[in-house]
């Protein structure tokens, strides 16, 4: 009994001790809350006509100055660029551009992929709203055939929010199998095509913006070194020499990378986690990450079947984690990540028409 005080005592200590290390985890992440949602329209119901939800795709950019874009498919051609101003305010507005002429249900016989890219300038003049198709012929789950793709690529001016030039990339005459879509660094519009299956052979044209008006055509191939690594090398000197400038090719074809190395990478904090995310982007002060986090299970026939994702918030200074949130993969797109006035914010686009705002509160850089 006369050791009853003592054992208090180291209880009394236990609990303090504890309740200071929950409290320097608390401290030491950022909480993730939910500030406000912004609804940019009416949301696009399921159709028998549309089974397997293929024209249920969303993109999702953010301005130089901050606007909030999306880009939504619909299934009667008349796809919607959305316009979020203010979403960090109670006074938030939101503008809609409808762009007709996009892919339809029309098109779905033997269409196997319909994706949206959503781009903008450096500068916030311009935006490139990109519908990606790519069709296949398959019988009882086979390939037959010859696939084919386009894209309808559309430049919208967002000083006036209208659209100031479209192009299909199927009548730049690049190879039909297979097409891609994205900004270069020098703020113009790549279009790069190859045959399927044959991956050694490609072909690229530039678009200006907005006039879409195509440079030359450049082709190349990639060739196996006595490594076995291959180069893209030139086929056509002269037209990929103007179109390259001082630009060696495979520079140029690479896919752009984060500004911030990731040497020394980036800590996490879930020990049971089987790898650690990295950051594949930043907030434009570079002083904050987002990364994302999956976890699944092996599928009865084989395959990957997903069951959560997580959008992870990094700190550039600790490089480490300091908050993150859980996201409905089957519901939500994004996520982005911006610093707006000292605060960050996490914007995540749920039923392609709701933006859900959250702050990642209590942390620091």
């Amino acid at each position: 009994m006369q050791q009853l005080p003592l054992v208090r005592s180291h209880l009394r200590r236990s609990m303090l001790l504890s309740i200071l290390f929950m409290f320097s985890i608390l401290s030491a992440h950022g909480e993730v809350r939910l500030l406000r949602r912004v609804s940019l329209g009416l949301a696009q119901h399921w159709s028998v006509f549309d089974f397997w939800g293929s024209f249920d795709r969303t993109a999702i950019a953010l301005t130089p100055g901050g606007d909030v874009l999306v880009f939504s498919a619909r299934r009667n051609g008349n796809w919607e660029l959305y316009r979020a101003r203010g979403w960090n305010t109670e006074r938030a507005s939101v503008e809609r551009l409808t762009l007709d002429g996009y892919f339809s249900t029309k098109d779905q016989r033997d269409l196997d992929e319909l994706t949206t890219h959503l781009f903008v300038t450096k500068d916030g003049a311009y935006a490139v709203c990109v519908g990606d198709a790519w069709w296949l012929k398959r019988v009882h789950g086979n390939a037959v055939g010859n696939s084919r793709a386009d894209n309808i690529v559309a430049v919208v001016d967002l000083a006036t929010l209208k659209i100031a030039n479209r192009i299909h990339t199927k009548d730049l005459h690049l190879f039909d199998e297979f097409q891609e879509v994205r900004l270069d660094a020098n703020g113009r519009i790549l279009v790069i095509g190859s045959p399927l299956g044959h991956s050694q052979r490609g072909a690229f044209v530039q678009l200006a913006i907005p006039s879409l008006i195509p440079g030359a055509k450049c082709e190349y191939n990639s060739v196996p070194d006595k490594t076995a690594t291959t180069h893209a090398v030139a086929a056509t000197d002269e037209s990929c020499q103007k179109a390259l400038g001082p630009v060696s090719l495979e520079n140029y074809l690479a896919t752009d990378q984060p500004i911030i190395t990731r040497d020394p990478p980036f800590k996490c904090t879930n020990a049971a986690a089987e790898y650690c995310p990295q950051p594949y982007e930043f907030t434009r002060d570079q002083r904050f990450g987002l990364g994302l986090r999956t976890e699944g299970h092996d599928a009865l026939f084989g395959g990957w079947v997903e069951t959560r994702a997580v959008a992870v918030i990094f700190s550039t200074k600790t490089r480490s984690e300091i908050g993150e949130l859980d996201l409905d993969k089957n519901r939500d797109t994004g996520p982005l990540l911006e610093s707006v006035h000292e605060r960050i914010y996490l914007l995540v686009l749920r039923n392609s028409t709701e933006l859900g705002v959250y702050e990642v509160s209590g942390s620091s850089d």
